[in-house]
This record gives structure tokens, sequence and C-alpha cells, in this order.
């Protein structure tokens, strides 16, 4: 017996349980007629006129709509399928009953995106990939003489121009496009990076990670590169640069300090924060 074997028989189950309730719903609204005796050509509506003859009627055979309350554990199959297929409602985004942490409902929300970054990793390899590669191809077979293209340099930020030929085009290999999966790898590398230094296994091997490659993955992961934040010991140099005005500046105070006004002991005493004192008495002049 295959792996799937038991999923095969309980979607069968389930699509037999799904099938009868239909059909006892089909019975209740369009029910089993009982035509008995002549009777002319109608229409099965609301407000519909049968004309029979005096030996003629028409009955309704009812079915017992009271089955359609059975439990009939459709929910419960569907559960124990998922289990079965490892693929339980938290993989998907559904959340279950209990409390969650901040690193638990992060995970609940990727996992709800799953669904949509499937159907767009879908969308490049069956269109976008497909179309790519047709613009390189008819590009290859009709391009006369040289064209020039653009070309950016990440890392120096500068832009340079090239001549391209026919005789360039002649790799082999495809055009992938890797944006949305690319996004998503990116957004789970964080995450986990995230979970790895807050816990206490990081104390224990954190000696073995390069700084500097870490800070490489983060620019990357959150586009910084034009913004020029990552750079090797940055710190260090802009804390030396601190240090160096920080003490120019002290320097130039001490030497503000200890240089004389030049306006003399009275200027000294008349801006003085008590004011200038108040004038001495004069001998008088002696009569004659």
């Amino acid at each position: 017996m295959g792996p799937l074997s038991n999923l095969v028989g309980m979607q069968y189950r389930m699509d037999h349980l799904e099938n009868m309730g239909a059909d006892i719903y089909d019975f209740a609204a369009y029910p089993v007629q009982i035509v008995t005796g002549f009777v002319e050509d109608f229409i099965w509506q609301p407000g519909e006129k049968i004309f029979t003859s005096e030996e003629g009627k028409v009955e309704i055979v009812q079915p017992k709509v009271e089955t359609l309350q059975a439990d009939m554990k459709i929910e419960k199959l569907r559960a124990l399928m998922e289990e079965m297929a490892g693929a339980p409602k938290e993989a998907m985004g559904f959340r279950t009953p209990g409390e969650k942490t901040k690193y638990e409902v992060q995970q609940q929300a990727n996992s709800g995106s799953r669904l949509y970054t499937g159907k767009i990793g879908d969308l490049e390899e069956q269109f976008i990939e497909n179309i790519l590669n047709a613009m390189l191809e008819m590009a290859q077979r009709n391009l006369v003489g040289s064209t020039t293209i653009k070309i950016f340099d990440n890392d120096s930020n500068a832009a340079s121009f090239q001549d391209l030929t026919v005789e360039d085009i002649t790799g082999i290999g495809r055009i992938r496009p890797v944006g949305a999966r690319h996004f998503q790898e990116q957004t789970e590398l964080i995450q986990n990076l995230t979970s790895l230094t807050s816990s206490p296994l990081w104390q224990s091997i954190h000696q073995h990670f390069s700084t500097i490659k870490l800070a490489k993955i983060i620019e990357d992961s959150f586009d910084l590169k034009e913004f020029e934040v990552v750079q090797e010991n940055v710190v260090i140099a802009e804390q030396a640069d601190a240090q160096r005005m920080t003490q120019a500046i002290q320097e130039q105070l001490q030497m503000e300090a200890g240089t004389a006004t030049g306006m003399g002991h009275d200027y000294d005493m008349q801006h003085s924060p008590g004011g200038p004192p108040p004038p001495m008495p004069q001998p008088q002049p002696k009569g004659k």
C-alpha cells in the first residue's frame, strides 16, 4: 500500500458524504412526483397550475430531511487527512486556539502567505521565465551590428556602457526570475537568524560567526546597498573621528580661556557679574 492510499480512500469517503448530502438537498428542492391518470404537461415552479382529469392527480414524495442534521464528520475527516499528509492548518497560516508568542505569530504569518508565494513562483516559472527567454532568443536572431547596453555596478554605484554584438550572446543557459522566491527566502533567513541570536545556543557559537558577513546578509535582505550603511569597521573609524573632533574643540576652549582680553582690570571689573565697585572718596583740597 502506498503512503497516500489512506488519503485517497478517505477522500472517496468524503466525496460520497458530500454527494449524498447534495442529493438530499436536491430531492427536497425538486422532489419525486407520482403522476396518476391524465395530467397535462406542466412546469415545476411556484404558482404553477396543474390540470388533470377526474381521476388524475400529482403526488410528491418528500425525503426525510432529518438526515441532513446527522453528523457526517466531514470536518474531522478533513483535519485527519491534513495531519496524515503532514500539512496541518498551522502550516497554512490558520490561527489555532491558545496564546501565541511573537515568533509563533510571525511563523503563522509567513505560512499564511505560502499559497500566494507559491502562485507567484508558478507565475515566474511558467510565464515570466518563458517570456524573458523568448525575448532574448528573438533579440539574438534579429540583432544586426551592435547595440549599446547599460551595466550598473552595485559595489561602486557606477554605470558603464558597453557595445553588445551577436557574437557576445553565445552562452548556454536560461534566464530564471527568482524575485518572489528570493524575497521569501530572505525573510525566512532573517527570522531564523533573529531566533538564533536570541537563543542560549548563540552564546556558545557566536565566536565562529563573522560579523562582517552577517552585516552583508542584512544589507542584502533589507536592500541597503544604495545607502552604503554597511562598511567594514566603520563604527571604529567614526568613533575615532568623533574623538578627534572632541579633543580639538577642548583644546580650542582651553586656549580661549588662557588668552588675555587686553582690556585691563577696569574692563574686567565693569563686566563682572556683580557690577563695578562704588567709587572711593577723594580728599578735599585745603582752603587758601
